[in-house]
């Protein structure tokens, strides 16, 4: 014969009650169990007809079950443990009215101890109702038997597995006993153990769900902020799952949130960066599933969409600007005439020749018109410019084909003497910053040609081309004789501040398709202007400027071009960052040092934060390349090491330690003075953070640099409050942070001395730090001498870190 479970308890839904709370609240529900057919636990005995006692009682969720402290409540319960009768037809065994009561922490180990004893006296209990003289036979041969057993090693066993034990979850353990020649219940048959029962209420055994999430779409490369609230979870044992499945609901793609313990918000709240899709690449976008997963039993959520959409690399447009067609010189010929006739480039790109002219007969010129700059006309101003800027007739001067001068490329020569026509009537038609940007300097007065008298208009016109033309060809003859650029360019200076569509300036474009000569000639052009500052300045529809421009194409020619014409590196784009910060972002520690040597700069607008809340140390910290020389100029320049972010609360070290930049967490320390204790919002240290991630090495360095092991999220005094070691993420971790000492590697045995691969990373770090400070005969330049590599000390003389450099290639050498 043998037992066999016909219906298991449902593993969740369930709640462990209190004693305080009263008897039982329902009995635990069959797995099968709904709202229209209520089932409970069941078990039967194959192969046997008979009476049979069939024992329950709660064993822990483990591979090798142990007893467990919580007790079975209910009709047929004593002690904790329930026991019926079936047979002699009917082998079936169903218990409808079990509940489970949840005992407290501090109760744990004497109920075990009691558990334990009780187990031994289980057979006396089973067999009450029997004879006297039968049960004191049974109940002496236990006596005998415990009265020998170490009563202390049991009391010693219970204490040590209450530490571990999961007050969560239960399985019930069914044991069948059947009589024997004399008819009591002594022969057991083989155990059999449920399905595990989660506690409702608990938080690592709770229902998953996901409640709201800030965004349901992200990039494919991933690192997109997310914010979800869900129910209660666990911070150390939760994922976020991220899954791709074929048509078939086969999984082919998975992927993990990114966060630490320290990012789950009492246990209700997750904030995570998403992870890389599968094919960085995509063209459109895809849809996947992301859902919570608990790491102990693999228990998941409900599955909510998640969309990944091709990449925008390009968020600051210029490869885009880059990717334009180049103009040609053909494109500015005009109507493409020959020299047989006048053309507009004759007689000057404001002027339409006679044979364009309405022949009329009233000597008007029809819809050919003449443009003012402001400030030749500075006297006269319209009173009726804003009632005639929408009129009818503007619309129709755009409309014409026959004025064909609002192309930005074309302009006056200030220095002409210009005829200022004077006006017949107050209800001429007047356009200011025509097709311009608004504060240009080079904004133009439109003036309705009928407004003029025919003679005057006519000796205005040929003397203003004439002119026109013959400063023009001697700036031509100029150029050819001496091929300087700026002799044609300064005729042109004042529509530097013309921008084009994108609101790019012609500097901006420079910037962006590395034309450094054009740069420099058209900032010499500008030097010229008495509104140089605001040229240079200038911002296009992403709000940078053309030296920010220049920073993230990483052109250290042009920022210091810009720099020398007094460029203002702190003008701020769409993204709320500076030149300082796009330097600092990108690792370009030639840029940042010009940036930070530009004249008149205010500490305090320089270390200010974007609108991610970042800093410049936290950017330069998150930087691929170049980040310790950067850090070292921000903190030669007073830059705050220990500023916070406005979302969370991090330093530029919580930052370091949570990417495990080794590297860059000893320098932010070491030669920035990093504060070890300045905490996040929550009250998190560095230390807490390295703890909850179970980076070792970190930790090692925090603290013996000094970090506070017993740091607490709480104010001194409070007990509430969380350590690093309450976060420990392994055991390893908990005997570093406790103070024990790491086991001694074995493999370190030999050769200690000779082979650079067996050096600490701490060693290693203070090593570098100590000779990457160049010191004639103790540096390693001197090193590299020593070690016969002096040949690659050229190419690894600008590198981030060449004692490192220098100790790689010897191993490999």
């Amino acid at each position: 014969p043998y037992l066999e479970i016909i219906e298991n308890p449902k593993s969740r839904g369930f709640r462990f009650r209190y004693t305080c709370e009263g008897p039982s609240h329902g009995g635990i529900p069959g797995g099968s169990s709904d709202k229209n057919k209520k089932t409970f636990p069941a078990v039967k005995i194959c192969n046997y007809q008979g009476y049979a006692r069939i024992v329950v009682q709660l064993v822990t969720n483990e591979e090798n079950p142990r007893l467990h402290p919580h007790s079975l409540v209910g009709k047929q319960c004593q002690n904790g443990i329930c026991t019926v009768q079936c047979g002699p037809k009917d082998m079936t065994a169903t218990f409808p009215n079990l509940g489970i009561q949840h005992v407290t922490k501090k109760n744990v180990a004497t109920i075990l101890e009691e558990r334990y004893i009780a187990a031994e006296m289980q057979l006396s209990s089973i067999n009450d109702g029997f004879p006297q003289e039968v049960q004191r036979n049974i109940k002496g041969e236990i006596l005998i038997v415990f009265r020998h057993e170490d009563r202390k090693r049991i009391s010693v066993k219970a204490t040590s597995e209450a530490k571990s034990i999961d007050l969560s979850v239960v399985r019930l353990m069914f044991i069948a006993y059947l009589p024997d020649s004399n008819g009591a219940f002594t022969i057991m048959l083989k155990p059999v153990i449920s399905d595990a029962i989660f506690d409702s209420k608990a938080p690592n055994a709770a229902t998953l769900k996901i409640c709201r999430m800030d965004c349901n779409a992200g990039s494919a490369s991933g690192g997109d902020e997310v914010y979800l609230l869900c129910d209660k979870v666990q911070k150390d044992d939760i994922q976020v799952v991220f899954s791709e499945e074929d048509m078939q609901g086969n999984n082919i793609w998975e992927g993990y949130g990114n966060f630490s313990p320290t990012d789950v918000h009492r246990q209700f709240a997750i904030v995570f960066r998403t992870p890389q899709y599968r094919d960085v690449d995509i063209k459109q976008p895809v849809n996947v599933q992301v859902q919570l997963r608990r790491k102990s039993d693999h228990e998941v959520s409900e599955a909510k969409p998640f969309t990944y959409l091709p990449n925008k690399s390009d968020l600051e447009l210029i490869d885009r600007k880059r990717r334009k067609p180049m103009p040609d010189f053909v494109d500015h010929l005009g109507n493409g005439n020959t020299g047989a006739e006048p053309t507009e480039g004759t007689y000057g790109p404001h002027y339409a020749p006679q044979a364009q002219q309405n022949k009329n007969g009233t000597g008007e010129l029809g819809s050919v018109f003449f443009l003012f700059y402001d400030n030749i006309t500075n006297h006269f101003n319209p009173p009726y410019l804003d009632k005639y800027v929408s009129s009818s007739t503007l619309t129709r001067i755009f409309k014409s084909n026959a004025y064909k001068c609002l192309h930005a490329t074309q302009g006056l020569n200030l220095n002409l003497p210009l005829y200022i026509p004077k006006l017949t009537k107050h209800h001429g038609i007047y356009i200011s910053r025509t097709g311009l940007c608004k504060g240009s300097i080079a904004s133009l007065w439109i003036v309705e040609s009928r407004y003029f008298k025919s003679g005057a208009k006519n000796n205005s016109i040929l003397s203003l081309t004439k002119k026109w033309a013959e400063r023009n060809s001697t700036a031509l003859h100029d150029y050819s004789i001496t091929g300087d650029v700026r002799m044609l360019l300064v005729l042109q200076r004042h529509l530097t501040s013309i921008r084009d569509h994108s609101g790019d300036s012609v500097l901006h474009v420079a910037v962006i398709h590395d034309q450094l000569e054009v740069l420099s000639s058209l900032l010499d052009v500008v030097a010229t202007l008495d509104n140089k500052q605001s040229i240079v300045d200038a911002i296009n529809k992403q709000k940078q400027t053309a030296l920010q421009v220049a920073v993230l194409t990483d052109n250290v020619e042009a920022v210091i071009d810009l720099i020398k014409m007094g460029a203002n590196p702190l003008i701020l784009d769409s993204y709320g960052n500076h030149s300082i910060h796009v330097a600092c972002r990108h690792g370009n520690a030639s840029i940042l040092y010009h940036l930070l040597n530009s004249k008149q700069l205010d500490i305090m607008q320089m270390d200010m934060k974007n609108h991610d809340g970042l800093g410049c140390f936290h950017l330069a910290a998150k930087a691929s390349q170049g980040t310790r020389q950067c850090l070292g100029l921000l903190k030669s320049n007073n830059f705050n090491v220990n500023m916070a972010d406005t979302k969370s609360g991090r330093t530029a070290l919580h930052l370091a330690v949570e990417m495990d930049n080794l590297v860059v967490a000893g320098c932010l320390i070491s030669e920035c003075d990093a504060d070890m204790e300045a905490a996040t919002y929550e009250g998190y240290t560095p230390l807490h953070v390295a703890a909850s991630l179970g980076l070792c090495e970190i930790a090692t360095l925090l603290l013996a640099c000094g970090a506070d092991p017993d740091a607490s999220t709480s104010p001194p005094g409070s007990e509430n409050g969380i350590t690093p070691a309450d976060l420990a993420a392994s055991d390893q971790m908990r005997d570093l942070l406790n103070g024990i000492k790491l086991p001694f590697n074995p493999k370190i045995t030999q050769n200690i001395f000779s082979d650079i691969a067996q050096l600490d990373e701490i060693l290693r770090l203070k090593l570098c730090k100590l000779l990457n400070a160049e010191r004639t005969g103790s540096d390693w330049l001197a090193l590299a001498e020593r070690l016969s590599l002096g040949s690659i000390v050229t190419f690894i003389r600008h590198s981030e870190n060449p004692t490192n450099t220098l100790l790689d290639n010897y191993m490999v050498s």
